[in-house]
C-alpha cells in the first residue's frame, strides 16, 4: 500500500506514476480571494472615516430614537466597535490569503489510483482509498465542496476549494477512484 512518504518522495523527485495526478494551485485563485477581501476591508474602513467627519450620523436600529447627544454618542461607540471588528475580520482573511500565495509551491494536491494527498499552508491530508468505510460530499458556497471521510481510523473532513481547479470535478474523481478500489477488492 502506498504510503504518505514514499508518495511525497517520488513527487519531489519529479517521479510519479503515469496514472497519477499532481496538481498546483492556481496563483489566480489566491490573486482573486486578495482582491475580494481588499475590497471587503475597504468598505468597513471607508465607512469608519465617513463616521469620523460627520459627527452627528450614527446607524440606528429601526424604531429606536436618538433625542440625546449622550444616545447619539452610544450609538456611534457601537458602530465603531461593529465596524473596526468587520475590519479586522476581513484584514485576517487577506493576511491568510497572501500567505497562502506566498506559501504556494509548497502546495499540492496529489489523486493516486490508491489514495489522495492534499498540502496546504497548514494541513495535511492522506487518505488511503482502501481505509475508507464512506464518503458523502457537501456542496459549500462559491462551489467549495466538504467530503466528510468515514475510514477505519475514524473521520476525516477534507475541504476542497477551486485553487487545484474546479471542488465539484476533484471531488468526482476521488469518489471514482475510491468505488475503483472497493470494486478491485471485492474480486
Amino acid at each position: 500500500m502506498l504510503s504518505k512518504e514514499d508518495l511525497l518522495e517520488r513527487v519531489q523527485q519529479g517521479t510519479p506514476e503515469p496514472n497519477w495526478t499532481v496538481m498546483r494551485p492556481k496563483p489566480s485563485y489566491f490573486l482573486n480571494q486578495i482582491v475580494t477581501w481588499f475590497i471587503l476591508f475597504l468598505l468597513p474602513v471607508g465607512i469608519i472615516i465617513y463616521y469620523l467627519n460627520a459627527p452627528n450620523h450614527a446607524l440606528v436600529l429601526a424604531g429606536t430614537s436618538i433625542d440625546t447627544m449622550s444616545a447619539l454618542q452610544a450609538w456611534r461607540t457601537i458602530d465603531f466597535v461593529v465596524f473596526s471588528l468587520l475590519a479586522v475580520g476581513f484584514m485576517t482573511m487577506l493576511v491568510g490569503q497572501v500567505l497562502n500565495l506566498l506559501d504556494i509551491k509548497r502546495q499540492l494536491l496529489v489523486l493516486t489510483p490508491q489514495a489522495c494527498f492534499i498540502r496546504l499552508r497548514k494541513k495535511e491530508y492522506f487518505v488511503a482509498y482502501a481505509n475508507i468505510i464512506s464518503i458523502v460530499p457537501n456542496i459549500q458556497r462559491n462551489g467549495n465542496m466538504k467530503l466528510n471521510i468515514q475510514t477505519h481510523r475514524g473521520p476525516t473532513t477534507l475541504d476542497l476549494d477551486s485553487r487545484f481547479g474546479k471542488a465539484k470535478d476533484l471531488t468526482a474523481q476521488i469518489i471514482m477512484a475510491h468505488r475503483q478500489v472497493v470494486t478491485t477488492n471485492k474480486m
